[in-house]
């Protein structure tokens, strides 16, 4: 071996070294870090705001306070860092417009946490009418606002135990998810604490069938995200099979592949639990260039489970929307359809929120061209079965010899419209539907491909050519 393939393989070896390195300690990063989460609390707070006409505000509020944490700390444990504070007469206001869903108050509260992990806003307000206590929760980590929930209870010294028993419900777990090594099928859930010492009798905070919505988030050098950084996977869940010591869940998503092959960048794989509720969802279709233009009349077919047949749930009416009724299966699958066309294969997890957007090509300009050769093609269908029956006159006619009857029939089949009649009509109606959309002028191209391979087959000339040939040969044949 020459001194310059020593040099190499001494590099080669070395930069195997090397990169064994590496891996080994990004692998070991990566369990150091999902070590920490699964030991890690949740840091929350809970801002209580009160309006009652029997007692003191600050009252229930403290009486809140303690019943909160002494059940928490009873019956979850570790798991929850909780600070309970009373909301100020300015903050009561905030929290109810909130849990209202009004994006100003939201914005105001979460510029107020610092260190927190979860937000969680509760209203007390009793009236004439009965207490009633409400609670949403604020995820700081993805930025984003929890389905609301409320309860009404009889006096107001239960509201303290409802308003706790409302922070589980409201409450969102969080896990790291990664494609399980062994199995492409199958995702590995790490949720935030779940090795933290447990109470007995705690809430399970997840179960099989509990869905989950993946969520990328991007960090930047510092290890700091923005919410521009922070996006749903599209059309996509985890479905919770196991729910032990090591939960497990699958993919149900629109594509086969809903994640890059390779993890680019600092992307956290974050999942979060979606409200346990069976309730209707409204499918809203829109345009996707254009979210305020609704898309009228697109069917909907529904597939209740993977071994289930596509069922009809309707169509989208004149503000784009379709209301679905939860099934059998957790998740169903909706596929969506613009006249022939199918556009779209979306899950959709009833109750999980009361609306999805779907947005969608505008397939206007098809539809159309689809309605207009809809009634050319009924023309043409009409034609064909004049010359049929013609064509079965005639013949009818040269076997019995009848061969003026023949020439007469013969006439009026040549009467009939012409191919070249269908071909200007499919020419002109071609040149006015048009698409500045690729995808949709590829659909329009296709549909008028097949009108006219139609019209090859059943207009064609040799048909009337061979009639004639055969009265010319029976005369001949007489003769």
């Amino acid at each position: 071996m020459t001194r310059t393939q020593r040099v190499i393989q001494q590099a080669l070896h070395l930069a195997s070294v090397a990169a064994f390195v590496a891996t080994l300690l990004a692998s070991s990063h990566a369990t150091a870090q999902s070590s920490t989460w699964r030991l890690s609390p949740y840091e929350i707070q809970m801002l209580v705001a009160v309006e009652s006409v029997t007692a003191g505000d600050q009252e229930v509020a403290a009486d809140v306070d303690t019943h909160v944490n002494e059940r928490a700390d009873a019956s979850i444990g570790a798991l929850w860092d909780m600070h309970i504070a009373a909301a100020s007469p300015a903050e009561t206001r905030l929290v109810a417009d909130a849990i209202d869903g009004q994006a100003a108050a939201r914005e105001a509260l979460v510029e107020g946490i610092e260190g927190a992990d979860k937000l969680l806003v509760a209203q007390i307000r009793e009236t004439p009418r009965g207490v009633w206590a409400r609670v949403a929760e604020y995820d700081a980590i993805l930025m984003r606002w929890g389905r609301p929930v409320e309860a009404e209870v009889a006096t107001l010294s239960q509201a303290p135990e409802a308003v706790f028993r409302l922070a589980c419900q409201a409450f969102s777990p969080l896990a790291e998810f990664s494609i399980s090594q062994g199995d492409p099928n199958l995702i590995e859930l790490a949720f935030r604490g779940d090795q933290l010492p447990q109470r007995r009798g705690a809430p399970d905070w997840i179960r099989p069938d509990d869905i989950l919505q993946p969520v990328l988030r991007q960090l930047d050098r510092d290890g700091a995200a923005t919410a521009e950084g922070i996006r749903d996977v599209p059309w996509t869940y985890l479905l919770v099979g196991e729910a032990g010591d090591n939960p497990t869940a699958k993919f149900v998503s629109h594509t086969r592949r809903p994640l890059p092959s390779r993890r680019r960048g600092r992307v956290e794989r974050l999942a979060v639990r979606l409200p346990r509720r069976s309730a209707p969802i409204t499918l809203r279709a829109h345009a996707k260039a254009d979210p305020a233009r609704a898309l009228v009349g697109y069917q909907v077919f529904i597939q209740d489970g993977e071994d289930a047949e596509r069922e009809p749930a309707g169509a989208t009416g004149p503000d784009g929307r379709l209301v679905i009724e939860p099934g059998e299966a957790p998740i169903l699958m909706a596929y969506i359809k613009s006249g022939s066309q199918l556009v779209a294969k979306v899950p959709v997890a009833p109750g999980s929120v009361d609306e999805m957007d779907v947005p969608l090509l505008d397939e206007t300009t098809r539809l159309n061209a689809e309605a207009k050769l809809g009634i050319l093609r009924e023309d043409l269908i009409d034609l064909v079965a004049q010359r049929k029956i013609l064509i079965a006159r005639i013949d009818a006619a040269i076997e019995a010899k009848n061969y003026d009857q023949a020439v007469r029939l013969i006439t009026d089949l040549e009467r009939l419209p012409a191919r070249a009649i269908f071909d200007r009509q499919l020419r002109n109606l071609e040149q006015s539907s048009t698409s500045d959309v690729p995808m949709i002028q590829k659909r329009i191209d296709r549909i008028f491909a097949d009108t006219r391979s139609v019209l090859a087959a059943f207009l064609n000339p040799s048909e009337i050519q061979g009639v004639k040939s055969r009265l010319a040969n029976a005369r001949k044949n007489e003769g």
